[in-house]
């Protein structure tokens, strides 16, 4: 992935009851620090712009999902 690349992440989720919430987040594997790009919400894609080639080569991302019946 190159520097100013636009990519989405979307979350599907089976299973569970009721609406589904989402939470996207990423982890600087350098300082092993985790950021929260989206707390739990309906919305299950997140948009990013990567802006630089250290943010492409340096992190992971996870996403976190509930249900209403969980």
């Amino acid at each position: 992935i190159k520097k100013g690349t636009k990519i989405n992440i979307e979350a599907v989720a089976h299973g569970g009851s009721g609406e589904y919430t989402y939470k996207f987040a990423y982890l600087n594997t350098k300082t092993g620090k985790w950021t929260i790009l989206q707390d739990f919400d309906k919305n299950n894609t997140l948009y990013l712009n990567l802006y630089s080639d250290k943010f492409v080569k340096s992190y992971l991302f996870k996403t976190s999902i509930h249900s209403a019946g969980s």
